[in-house]
């Protein structure tokens, strides 16, 4: 604490004890660390400051484990020949002239890989001749063809490997004499490692039998131990005791029995132990045929005399008795006797010795034992982890934006607890994201121990965690394409990293959102062109094209504020079926109309991978729409799976007004019966911005004109004669540009039908769709007939009254020549310089419809026709009554001159 008072300075200071604890933190190298390992260490020191302890650390001392040389040989014994304590490897008789093989188990027991040289050591008195040393590549006590000379071997750590020591007893030899051997090891690691406490003895005898037994042996089913990444297969074989779930394995032992003396041995008896963990295969070779003498299955019996049998001694003890009658010499085959066995391992680090001893008859009356050489069968506990896939590791296809997720179970399958640690082995694309979780796919598992790799936890022999992978695919359009994505994970089994297991995860191929909803359509029952007041019916369709269920599907249709709110709407959700959609019903949806988006909302709690859908809906073209304006309506579609909206097809229609105009004119307006005169069509599209296709120009003829053949035009050019029935031409336009007009023309020619007056009318008509015609306003044109001395005509008159006698006004009455007159409120009409002869009435069917009561008309098969005479200079009368729903003609009166002809 420092003051500084104004006019001096001084320096008041605070002395503080503190109490300062040290820890180390590091770790300590095992016996079996393996060389190289580094180990890491730092000191941490507590101490309390203003009532609170404080920690802090010390930099890392990294130290690297050296290696540390070992050598151990089995058989071994103690001392040498000249100590009196000494204990042979082995023994052995041999006779003049033979090869003696001696096997040995080198075992590398230091923590890392080493090179051992190897010699042969022999004590003084008689020397052996021909020394070699064989590695037994095949383990089987016997030099092989394939066996090389070696004199040193290569072992990587706690590893062990079978050498046969060989030489030959010299012929001259003589009975008693004794042989030293030993089988020396040198560490090239380290020279001053050196085992060669192996001394076998060889004695020779020249007469009587003489028995040497070696035995080996072979795994069929290795026993499980170390790094255990998945489970072994097993073999289904009968044994002599039940079964357990313990770790297991089946080894094949051999015994061989050779007679290095000069006569057969009689009564020989093998006694091979039982260990207490191991039982013989009952149908090894045959039904109850456990045992392979010299290559004949040997059963075991039970009771006396027996073959071979299983005893037990007083301890507990199990052996199998072997008896043979007799072992020939070693110029015959030796004895081989085989057998399987059925192991069960501990849960723990076992080392099981075996060795076999053989009694028989050296010499009447005297007995000689002899033991094979030991054989080990060693088991290290089981470590490692097994991956269980819940998901597939392979997805086809995933979709721009989407988190995939690959969800795995990891079991320690060993019989130690563990914490298994895990990384992704791989660098992440570019632009991909993933990360590993736990079981909710929501909580990131974290480096907690801070050595780069993830750890699980602790996991006891058996347990299980689950974990999930979760890869976000890129929205990057760069990466849409049929390349492969691979993301493998790796576990580890501490300490140290090793026993580990890679598992292949892989996206095949990256697609748009828009391929998720493949098919994904949007369509409408109408053209380019629509007419203000038209209903438009709107179908979006859409599937599900991926592997998985999308959940949280969201459906929208945005409509255009050219459109009304919708009048209809329903959503439809199925599998696709041979006739359509198998609908699975939509009864968890909400479908409804939203007004502040104007858009109609589809939720779909879940869409399952393969199925389909479709949203109807029904809306109407505003009447205020501006000529010109686009109606653009399109869907979109959201879902839990992906980040991105998929869009439809935009279906755009464009809006038209009342734009056709036609108006006729001819070359002449007055003309006479017989003469021929040309009528001109103009058809225009007002609209200023939208064209027209296939616009049909009907042309209603008068009775007294007709139509000259080839005689029509389009602009002045010639164009095929129009489509024609009894008083109507229709020509198609099939393009009538915006702001543009187009002339017909035609020529017809004035026949005796002609009235005086004749009106020829015409109309232009566009159908966007089959409901909706734009229609021009209908054009007339009256041409007057000059008849000369054939200009008498006639007068039609007539009224039309109910049944009752009501007068009916408003009603059409149209003439054969198309000219028409509307009865007057007395019900009366008339039409004057009628041309006479027989003429045709009838009566408007939409007219008639609307004065008797039916809203649009009435069917043209029910107003009625009449047909009359209309007199020279005459008056012919017309009278109708009519009933509710029909007209029929009651009178017809004609008078000519003045007089009634009825």
């Amino acid at each position: 604490m420092l003051s500084r008072p104004r006019g001096k300075t001084s320096y008041p200071i605070l002395a503080v004890c503190f109490f300062v604890l040290v820890t180390v933190i590091g770790g300590v190298a095992q016996g079996t660390t393996p060389a190289a390992t580094p180990i890491a260490n730092r000191a941490m020191a507590i101490y309390p400051w203003e009532d609170t302890t404080h920690f802090t650390w010390s930099n890392w001392v990294t130290v690297v484990v050296r290696q540390v040389a070992g050598v151990d040989i089995y058989p071994s014994g103690a001392g040498n020949p000249d100590s009196e304590h000494f204990v042979s490897a082995c023994w052995q008789g041999a006779i003049p002239g033979e090869h003696v093989v001696i096997p040995y188990r080198v075992t590398n027991t230091g923590n890392g890989a080493d090179t051992f040289r190897l010699s042969v050591e022999t004590w003084t008195g008689h020397k052996a001749q021909d020394f070699m040393i064989f590695h037994d590549l095949n383990e089987n006590g016997v030099v092989d063809m394939t066996d090389p000379v070696v004199d040193h071997i290569t072992l990587p750590s706690q590893t062990c490997s079978t050498v046969l020591l060989t030489f030959r007893v010299p012929e001259h030899a003589a009975a008693g004499d004794v042989y030293y051997t030993a089988l020396r090891a040198e560490s090239v690691t380290d020279p001053s490692v050196v085992v060669d406490e192996t001394w076998n003895v060889t004695a020779v005898y020249v007469e009587g039998p003489n028995l040497f037994v070696r035995r080996g042996y072979s795994v069929d089913l290795a026993p499980p131990q170390g790094c255990l990444n998945a489970p072994a297969p097993m073999k289904t074989m009968s044994v002599m005791s039940a079964g357990s779930s313990l770790p297991s394995s089946i080894v094949t032992h051999t015994i061989i029995i050779d007679n290095k003396g000069t006569s057969p041995a009689l009564g020989v008896c093998v006694l091979e132990p039982l260990l207490p963990n191991e039982n013989p295969i009952r149908d090894a070779y045959g039904p109850d045929m456990p045992l392979l003498i010299n290559g004949t299955p040997v059963s075991l019996e039970v009771g006396e005399p027996a073959k071979a049998r299983i005893i037990t001694d007083s301890e507990g003890n199990r052996f199998v008795e072997i008896w043979i009658e007799s072992v020939k010499p070693t110029q015959q085959e030796p004895v081989v006797i085989e057998f399987k066995v059925y192991i069960e391992w501990g849960p723990q680090k076992q080392r099981l010795p075996k060795a076999t001893q053989v009694i028989y008859e050296k010499q009447p009356g005297q007995q000689a034992v002899i033991a094979s050489n030991l054989i080990v069968l060693n088991r290290e506990p089981v470590h490692g982890v097994q991956l269980l896939p819940k998901d597939p590791p392979v997805r086809s296809v995933a979709y721009a934006g989407e988190s995939v997720q690959f969800r795995l179970t990891v079991v320690n399958v060993g019989e130690t607890a563990c914490v298994p640690e895990v990384t992704l082995s791989e660098q992440i694309p570019h632009g991909w994201m993933a990360g590993l979780f736990s079981a909710d796919g929501v909580t990131p598992l974290w480096d907690t121990n801070n050595n780069g790799w993830i750890d699980l936890g602790m996991l006891p022999p058996g347990a299980e965690r689950d974990i999930v992978l979760t890869i976000t695919v890129p929205s990057d359009q760069n990466q849409i394409g049929d390349s492969s994505y691979v993301f493998p994970v790796t576990f580890f089994q501490p300490p140290p990293k090793e026993c580990p297991i890679t598992t292949m995860f892989s996206i095949e191929r990256v697609e748009g959102v828009e391929q998720l909803w493949d098919p994904m359509q949007l369509e409408v029952d109408a053209d380019d062109l629509v007419m203000p007041g038209s209903l438009l019916n709107y179908n979006l369709s859409f599937g599900n094209a991926s592997e998985v269920d999308a959940c949280d599907v969201v459906v929208k249709a945005r409509l255009s504020p050219h459109l009304t709110p919708p009048i209809a709407f329903d959503g439809q959700l199925g599998s696709q079926a041979f006739h359509g959609l198998n609908f699975i019903g939509a009864e968890d949806t909400s479908l409804a109309y939203d007004p502040a988006e104007h858009a109609i909302v589809w939720n779909i709690p879940l869409v399952p991978g393969g199925s389909q859908g479709r949203l109807l809906f029904s809306t109407y073209v505003r009447e205020t729409v501006p000529e010109g304006a686009i109606i653009e309506v399109q869907g979109e579609l959201a879902c839990a799976l992906t980040a991105l909206v998929a869009l439809s097809n935009c279906v755009a229609t464009s809006v038209i007004g009342d734009g056709l105009t036609v108006s006729l004119s001819a070359d002449a307006t007055l003309v006479s019966i017989g003469e021929e005169n040309t009528y001109y069509i103009d058809v225009t599209n007002i609209n200023a911005t939208t064209d027209l296709c296939n616009v049909d120009v009907r042309v209603l003829l008068p009775p007294g004109l007709t139509y000259c053949k080839s005689s029509s035009r389009q602009d002045g050019e010639p164009i095929t004669d129009p489509l024609q029935s009894p008083g109507v031409l229709v020509y198609r336009l099939e393009e009538l540009p915006a702001s543009s007009t187009v002339r017909l023309t035609f020529k017809a020619v004035v026949n005796a039908a002609a009235d005086r007056e004749m009106v020829m009318r015409a109309v232009a008509e566009f159908r966007p769709r089959a409901t909706d015609c734009l229609e021009s306003a209908m054009a007339e044109l009256t041409t007057y007939v000059s008849f000369g001395v054939l200009g008498d005509e006639g007068i039609i008159v007539g009224q039309l009254c109910t049944w009752e006698g009501t007068p009916v006004a408003g009603v059409r009455v149209v003439l054969d020549n198309g000219r028409y007159a509307i009865s007057d409120e007395d019900g009366r009409f008339s039409f004057t310089g009628v041309r006479p002869g027989p003429r045709l009435l009838r009566l408007d069917p939409a007219t008639l419809g609307n004065v008797i009561g039916i809203p649009g008309g009435v069917d043209s098969q029910e107003a009625s026709k009449i047909r009359t005479v209309v007199p020279t200079a005459g008056i012919a009368m017309i009278n109708f009554n009519l009933t509710p729903l029909t007209v029929n003609v009651v009178t017809e009166d004609i008078v000519v001159s003045g007089r009634a002809d009825r």
